[in-house]
């Protein structure tokens, strides 16, 4: 245990234990073609985006069920590869876009995030899905580190709003579990600017990292850092050796777009106590000044 502890002063080691980029669930995927993850024929649209320090992101945009089916049917379902241009998101601005943040490991086509992505198109919704750097196909180099994933959630923010001509009232920005981070972290930034996003969506967030190792546990089973409270202080100086610390607490109060919050009561990763937190802190100013 003590060799573990030693080890977490390593940059790399907290890298791959926060972000659980080198698990790479599904298997030798195709990134290129999304249909042999479960999506329909030419119901994604693959596509790549450089950040403004060259990492290149692998994406995907999923088309609303409506829209996939007037294309079917212009098409007279011989749609076989990507949707046509005329089915890309820039061809509907006034139609709600979904940017999605995913949690640590696997990727994109994992199969909690096909089913994500599923729903919120058949609600009509486009749905836009990244990979971080280090994830999936995007480039390895530079590797994940919490300014380089709002970096990468600044451009693909940047490709819809500025690019594709969505207004930032037509797009929810949506994260579970890490991306819940990247989500409140890219939306603070955006409402320095005066950017409004039409929602923020927060799928079992986590106050910050710090507080979330504090209680968590491997495989729910075993303690991580809790044993570290016997010796006074010693639990805190370890926590201020993390690199990565997305404070959703410090930052979800500059955020200026309505905020849902969502969370499992049984959660095993993330406690509910972390969204009753955040709820809480939301909340403050309000009940003090009524």
């Amino acid at each position: 245990y003590v060799a573990f502890l030693l080890s977490l002063i390593a940059e790399p080691v907290q890298r791959a234990l926060i972000y659980l980029h080198p698990v790479r669930i599904p298997f030798h995927t195709d990134f290129s073609k999304p249909e042999l993850v479960g999506f329909a024929p030419g119901k994604v649209l693959p596509f790549n985006l450089t950040t403004e320090d060259g990492a290149v992101l692998g994406a995907w945009q999923v088309l609303p069920r409506e829209v996939y089916e007037r294309v079917v049917e212009e098409t007279h379902g011989e749609l076989e590869t990507e949707p046509p241009e005329s089915a890309h998101i820039c061809s509907d601005p006034d139609r709600p876009t979904v940017i999605y943040f995913h949690g640590n490991a696997a990727t994109r086509a994992a199969s909690n995030r096909v089913r994500t992505a599923r729903h919120l198109t058949d609600l009509g919704a486009n749905f836009v899905i990244i990979d971080y750097r280090g994830f999936a196909d995007s480039t390895r180099s530079p590797p994940p580190s919490e300014e380089g994933l709002l970096v990468d959630a600044r451009r693909v923010w940047d490709y819809v709003n500025r690019e594709k001509g969505v207004p930032a009232e037509r797009i929810a920005i949506m994260g579970q579990s890490l991306g819940t981070g990247v989500s409140a972290g890219l939306a603070g930034r955006l409402a320095k600017e005066g950017l409004m996003p039409r929602a923020v969506i927060l799928v079992a967030p986590f106050s910050s990292i710090a507080a979330l190792l504090e209680t968590y546990k491997l495989g729910s089973i075993i303690p991580l850092l809790s044993p570290l409270r016997v010796l006074p202080g010693l639990l805190d100086s370890v926590l201020r050796l993390l690199r990565t610390r997305f404070d959703t607490r410090g930052v979800i109060e500059t955020i200026r777009a309505p905020i849902l919050i969502l969370h499992a009561h049984n959660d095993p990763v993330i406690p509910l106590s972390h969204s009753r937190t955040l709820t809480d802190h939301l909340l403050a100013p309000l009940l003090t000044s009524a």
